[in-house]
């Protein structure tokens, strides 16, 4: 297992959908280790598989299947929100809950120190957004000095829990630490009664978490360089851990209202902040969406969407994690040693330009044909799973070595360029027996301004047999597309024979361009 930090990640709670029949935490973790992360922040609360139903933390770190999967998979940090399932009511802070938080929080680091000893894995204890426990989720509340004080207990009875077990349990080459989550630093600059200034200076926690969406309008980079340097200021050193003690626990915007794009460039601009300051860890929130209007629309807090398409800034992070490997590689073969966190977080910014953060894959340059012809993927914005690039049988195909096509479903799967001011096409198709399915033609174009809202193209077809009971079909417009669109989707449909249809070039024109 890889261990060493590469800072950047994200995280699965509460997603709304999913695509598989396993427990949504074992989906969503698959989904994050593929991407690249070594690491995943989730709550720890019971999946619902465990029989005897677990009734203590420790209970279900140690018999919750899907809880028990993800802690065996080759993550290096975890990052979770743990609440006790045994305490009594009476609200988050109050002082008949401090036994059971002790005793609960206690058990699990033993667990956790115990069951992990040598596998060089980390755990982050904490909780959910504080100052919203604090405030009564109003950001107009001011809390009592009654009040601020009984949070001061449960954090440092919690923060007591982890230093005991971690004092009373052998382990080697294991870690827990306790965290305490901030979401209103910026009112606590202003003077207000808050987590920040209050409680963290009477607590100090072993680390602490930013759920920074207060920081995110204006100068991104300088709002966190001032918020994260504030934050570290209200905790004193601790013995054996070094460094920076503070890190983004969530940032990120929703598509609802905002493009695909800006979701990527606030994100390149946070991870270059965290990455400049030296934070432990930039949490994006999150994989899956997990919050859905009243009248049933995703709002978009994702790195894939419910349809399984992979975003943009899905692949910032990707792209993030494939160079970072790469250098600790390199770095560790030339130094003989791992590079410290300044030295990784100095080299990261230069993998996230700014002027790269709002990308878009093969710009059209007015009276000039943008040309893909489908070797790779490096010029689609984006892609759902399922597409392949067969390369059997060039001659059917005119002698083309790389066609896109569906691989391992019938169902629609489309691809989509992004560039501004595209009025017209010319996609180079090939079909089997036909280029009408039973549902329609077997490729369909849609245009849209903002990847939102979509509309069907009406397309000219040019159809030329090839061999073997294959035809080109070339797909033009019909009429210059009305607005001239920023986006282009193709989608391939045919039926049951997912072989057909196949992509072999598509040309993107402006306005004026001429159609070769």
């Amino acid at each position: 297992m890889d261990t060493y930090n590469y800072v950047v990640g994200t995280q699965t709670i509460g997603a709304s959908y999913q695509f598989t029949q396993e427990p949504i935490l074992v989906e969503t973790a698959r989904a994050i280790l593929a991407m690249g992360s070594s690491t995943l922040k989730f709550s720890l609360t019971p999946q619902g598989e465990s029989a005897p139903k677990p009734h203590t933390l420790a209970e279900t770190a140690a018999g919750d299947p899907a809880v028990k999967a993800v802690f065996q998979m080759p993550f290096a940090n975890y990052v979770m929100w743990v609440s006790p399932l045994g305490v009594p009511g009476g609200g988050p802070f109050a002082a008949t809950r401090l036994g059971t938080e002790l005793q609960e929080l206690y058990d699990l680091t033993r667990h956790l120190l115990t069951a992990y000893t040598g596998t060089g894995k980390s755990f982050y204890l904490g909780n959910w957004e504080g100052d919203w426990l604090l405030t009564r989720m109003d950001p107009n509340y001011a809390p009592t000095a009654d009040e601020v004080q009984s949070m001061i207990d449960w954090a440092s009875t919690r923060q007591k829990a982890v230093d005991d077990a971690r004092r009373d349990t052998p382990q080697t080459n294991v870690h827990v630490y306790y965290y305490v989550e901030v979401n209103r630093v910026r009112d606590a600059m202003d003077g207000k009664v808050r987590v920040a200034n209050k409680v963290l200076p009477r607590t100090n926690p072993d680390f602490v978490s930013y759920s920074s969406y207060d920081s995110q309008a204006g100068d991104v980079e300088e709002n966190f360089a001032e918020a994260l340097d504030y934050l570290q200021a209200q905790l004193a050193p601790k013995p054996g851990i070094p460094g920076k003690r503070v890190f983004i626990g969530e940032y990120g915007m929703p598509l609802l209202g905002n493009s695909a794009q800006a979701q990527a460039s606030l994100a390149c601009h946070v991870m270059r902040a965290g990455l400049r300051w030296g934070s432990p860890f930039v949490l994006y929130w999150e994989m899956y969406n997990n919050e859905v209007t009243p009248d049933g629309r995703q709002r978009g807090f994702w790195l894939i969407d419910d349809h399984g398409v992979k975003q943009p800034v899905y692949f910032l992070h990707q792209k993030f994690y494939q160079q970072a490997k790469a250098y600790v590689a390199d770095f560790t073969a030339r130094n003989r040693r791992v590079p410290s966190c300044e030295e990784f977080g100095l080299a990261a910014l230069a993998w996230l330009p700014i002027e790269t953060a709002p990308s878009a894959n093969g710009p059209l340059v007015q009276g000039m044909p943008f040309v893909d012809e489908l070797r790779d993927f490096s010029k689609v914005f984006t892609h759902t799973d399922h597409l392949v690039f067969d390369g059997t049988n060039p001659g059917y195909f005119e002698g083309r070595a790389l066609r896109v096509v569906r691989d391992g479903t019938d169902k629609p799967r489309y691809f989509i360029y992004h560039g501004n001011g595209i009025a017209r096409f010319k996609i180079t198709t090939y079909a089997f027996g036909g280029f009408a399915g039973t549902g329609g033609p077997k490729v369909r174009i849609f245009a849209s301004a903002d990847a939102q809202q979509w509309h069907a193209v009406d397309v000219a077809e040019e159809t030329t047999a090839t061999k073997k009971g294959w035809a080109r079909v070339v797909l033009t417009p019909a009429k210059d597309i009305a607005v001239p669109a920023a986006y282009l989707k193709i989608e391939l449909r045919g039926d049951a024979a997912i072989y057909s249809p196949q992509v072999g070039e598509v040309q993107l024109f402006t306005v004026g361009a001429p159609i070769k």
